[in-house]
């Protein structure tokens, strides 16, 4: 866990100088990250939530105020601190109007954040922190892994939007070939 926690201040150092140079440069939007830990998370910790640690971690030190992050595929992204994670919950797993939970939300599904109405979760009963994503608007939830760790899920809100293109092209992909079959002789391949 301490790499993790190593790793987790780095991305985090590197949020900070993110936000704090906007703000040198005189951003017209205020913005606050602090630098000191939150304080009591206890109610996260020790009771709503099974929590993995890593993101226990990350609540304690993600203190933050007005942020929005509009870098790399994000619009309009808000990752909740530990003071806006229950309010962040509204609208998807919490019916805040009926008092309500929300029926066809997958209950072991936690909002981290948002972008634009989509949101990003943790998938609580896997006890490990992929990050899962699906489209707001659809009709029906359709979830799909968007980052295997909280870690690379914060580095990519550190990649400006016109620094998308400079990425490495040649990055390794695997190609398999899928048959699938049944009762018959007809074989589908893709």
């Amino acid at each position: 866990m301490k790499d993790l926690e190593e790793k987790l201040d780095a991305i985090l150092q590197q949020m900070r100088d993110f936000i704090d140079e906007l703000q040198e440069r005189g951003s017209a939007y205020p913005m606050f990250f602090y630098h000191q830990p939150e304080e009591d998370i206890s109610h996260f910790v020790d009771g709503r939530w099974s929590l993995p640690a890593e993101y226990v971690y990350f609540l304690r030190h993600y203190v933050v105020e007005r942020v929005t992050w509009d870098t790399g595929d994000y619009i309009n992204l808000k990752i909740y601190g530990a003071r806006d994670l229950i309010r962040g919950q509204e609208g998807y797993n919490y019916n805040p109007v009926t008092d309500e939970m929300i029926e066809d939300w997958p209950q072991n599904y936690l909002v981290i954040a948002t972008d634009e109405g989509d949101p990003y979760c943790l998938d609580l009963s896997r006890g490990d922190t992929a990050i899962f994503t699906a489209l707001h608007g659809t009709g029906s939830w359709h979830f799909s892994m968007a980052y295997d760790n909280l870690i690379m899920f914060l580095e990519s809100v550190l990649i400006p939007s016109s620094c998308e293109d400079m990425l490495p092209v040649d990055i390794p992909v695997a190609y398999y070939e899928l048959t699938i079959t049944g009762e018959g002789k007809e074989k589908l391949k893709t």
